[in-house]
C-alpha cells in the first residue's frame, strides 16, 4: 500500500515541478525582478551612506583625528601595564627598557614643544604646553587643534598639523616601535609561557603603529589646502570614491604592518646570529649610510630653522620611522625623498630574506617568505592604485632644494609661490632668490592695498628684508595694519 501511495503521488510531484516553458519563463522573470529590487535597495543604502559621509567629511575627519589620539593614549597606557607585568614576572630588564622608552618619548616631546614656542618668550604658555605633554594629553590636544583648524601663530616654528605629525613620529620612534621590539624579545626569552596576553599586546602594538603611520599619510594627502598648494605631490589618494579610498588605505596599512613585522623579524635574526653587537652595528650602519647619502647630495640640511644637531636628530628620527612603518608622507623630497623611501623598503626585504631563508628551521623560512612576499605585494598594489604622476613621487630622486625650485616655477597662484618662500631661506634662495625678489617687487604694493586673505601677519613676517628694495614698502610691510587671514 505504501508503494502504491508513492506511485500515486509521483504525477502530482511532477505537475508541481512543471516544465511548461511559459511558467518557467514567468518564474525566472519574477526571481530576476526580486533580485534586481534587492540589489537596487542595497545600492541605494550604500550610496546614501557614501553621500552622507562625503557631505560630512569634516566631521568624519575630526572623528578620525580623535580616534587616532585615543589610540596613542591607550598605547601609552598599555606600555605602562606591560611594565608592571614584566616586574611581576621577574623580567626587570624588559621593564626598565620600557620605562626608558616612555620617559624618552615624553622628554623628546617636551623638547619639541620648547622649540615650537620658545620665540614667543611666554613662559606661562610654555608651562601650559609642558603640562599637556606630561599629563599624557598631548595627542588629544593636538588632534583638537588640527580638527578646529588652528592657525600657525607668529613666532611658532610650524603649524599645528606639522606639530601633530612630528609628535606622532616621536611616539613611533621612541615608544611604539621600541616597545614592539621589547615585547618580541620578551616573548622569545619566555618561550615556555603559553599566555595569550603578550601575543595580544604585540599584535596591538604592531596594528597601532601601522594605523598611525597610515593616518599620517592620509591626513597630509587628504588636506585640501595641501592639494591646492602642491598638486604635484598631494592627491595620490582617490577621495572621490570611498571604495577606491578604502582599497588604497587597506593596502597602505598592510604595507606598514608587513614592514613592521619584517623589521622585527630581522632584529631577532640579527640578535640570534651575532648578539646585540651585530644588531646595533647593522641598525647604526643603515642610519650612517642614509646620512652620508643625504650629505653627498647636498640635502642634509632641514627645511625648518633649527640647529644642526637638531637637524641630525630630525633626519635620524624620520629615517628610523620610515624604515619601520613605510609611512608615505616621508617620500616628500623635503624629508627622505621618493627614491630613498622605496630603497629602504627594498633593502629591508633583501636583508630579511637573506637572514630568514638561510635558516635551518622550516617555520622560520616560511615566516620570512610570508612577510617579504606580503611587503612586496602590498608595495606594488599600493603604487599601482594611484595615478602615474603620483607614483613617480615614490620613485624619483629629487632633493628638497630642487623640489622647492620646481614648485616655485610651476606654481599657479601667488599663494603657492609664497608657500615656497615660507620655508627656510637657504632652501630656496640659491635656486630662485633673484626670481623671488623680482616677483615680490611687482606684487607687494598690490597685496598691501588689497590685503588678500592668505596674506596674513605670518606670511608678512616670512618675507626677507633683502627682497624689498623700496624703504616705504618695507615700512608698510612691517607695520601693524594687517589683519590675520588664513595661514598654512
Amino acid at each position: 500500500m505504501a508503494s502504491d501511495s508513492l506511485l500515486e503521488q509521483e504525477p502530482t510531484f511532477s505537475r508541481v515541478r512543471s516544465t511548461d516553458p511559459e511558467k518557467v519563463k514567468a518564474k525566472k522573470l519574477s526571481i530576476g525582478r526580486e533580485r534586481s529590487l534587492t540589489f537596487t535597495s542595497v545600492k541605494r543604502v550604500t550610496s546614501s551612506i557614501s553621500l552622507k559621509i562625503k557631505r560630512n567629511r569634516h566631521i568624519v575627519a575630526k572623528l578620525d583625528l580623535y580616534f587616532t589620539a585615543a589610540l596613542s593614549i591607550s598605547d601609552m597606557l598599555c606600555d605602562i601595564v606591560m611594565i608592571f607585568r614584566y616586574f611581576s614576572r621577574g623580567q626587570g630588564g624588559f621593564a626598565l627598557a620600557s620605562i626608558i622608552c616612555v620617559g624618552l618619548n615624553l622628554a623628546v616631546q617636551s623638547y619639541l614643544v620648547f622649540v615650537q614656542h620658545r620665540q614667543k618668550n611666554d613662559w606661562l604658555l610654555m608651562a601650559k604646553e609642558q603640562t599637556i605633554v606630561f599629563s599624557l594629553l598631548k595627542p588629544g590636544v593636538d588632534a583638537h587643534r588640527v580638527a578646529t583648524s588652528m592657525k600657525q601663530g607668529v613666532g611658532e616654528v610650524t603649524d599645528s598639523q606639522t606639530e601633530m605629525t612630528y609628535m606622532k613620529i616621536v611616539e613611533l620612534v621612541t615608544e611604539s616601535i621600541p616597545g614592539t621590539i621589547i615585547q618580541l624579545f620578551a616573548m622569545f626569552s619566555a618561550r615556555g609561557d603559553a599566555s595569550v596576553m603578550p601575543v595580544l599586546s604585540l599584535a596591538s602594538s604592531i596594528a597601532t603603529s601601522a594605523f598611525i603611520a597610515t593616518q599620517i599619510g592620509y591626513e597630509w594627502d587628504a588636506d585640501q589646502h595641501k592639494r591646492k598648494i602642491m598638486p604635484s605631490l598631494y592627491g595620490y589618494l582617490n577621495l572621490k570614491s570611498l571604495r577606491r579610498l578604502f582599497w588604497q588605505l587597506s593596502w597602505l596599512f598592510l604595507l606598514s604592518v608587513f614592514t613592521l613585522m619584517m623589521r622585527a623579524f630581522t632584529c631577532v635574526m640579527l640578535f640570534e646570529r651575532g648578539g646585540s653587537k651585530l644588531l646595533v652595528a647593522v641598525l647604526f650602519g643603515e642610519l650612517v649610510g642614509f646620512l652620508l647619502i643625504k650629505t653627498a647630495r647636498g640635502d642634509i640640511d632641514y627645511w625648518a630653522d633649527i640647529s644642526f644637531p637638531s637637524v641630525l636628530t630630525q633626519r635620524s628620527f624620520l629615517f628610523f620611522c620610515c624604515s619601520w612603518t613605510a609611512c608615505p608622507q616621508f617620500r616628500h623630497p623635503l624629508e627622505l625623498g621618493g627614491a630613498m623611501w622605496s630603497l629602504i623598503i627594498m633593502w629591508t626585504v633583501a636583508l630579511a630574506a637573506t637572514l630568514g631563508l638561510t635558516q635551518q628551521d622550516e617555520a622560520v623560512r616560511t615566516l620570512a617568505a610570508a612577510v617579504c612576499t606580503g611587503t612586496c605585494v602590498s608595495y606594488v598594489i599600493f603604487l599601482a592604485s594611484m595615478e602615474s604622476k603620483y607614483r613617480n613621487t615614490f620613485l624619483r630622486a629629487l632633493t628638497g632644494k630642487g623640489f622647492l625650485r620646481d614648485e616655485y616655477r610651476n606654481a599657479g597662484t601667488d599663494e603657492a609661490k609664497m608657500f615656497v618662500v615660507s620655508y627656510k631661506e637657504s632652501y630656496w634662495r640659491p635656486e630662485v632668490g633673484d626670481e623671488v625678489k623680482e616677483w615680490l617687487q611687482s606684487k607687494l604694493p598690490g597685496w598691501l592695498e588689497e590685503q588678500p586673505e592668505w596674506f596674513d601677519q605670518l606670511r608678512r613676517s616670512q618675507i626677507p628684508d633683502w627682497a624689498i628694495e623700496h624703504p616705504e614698502v618695507l615700512l608698510r610691510l612691517r607695520g601693524t595694519g594687517a589683519e590675520e587671514g588664513g595661514g598654512s
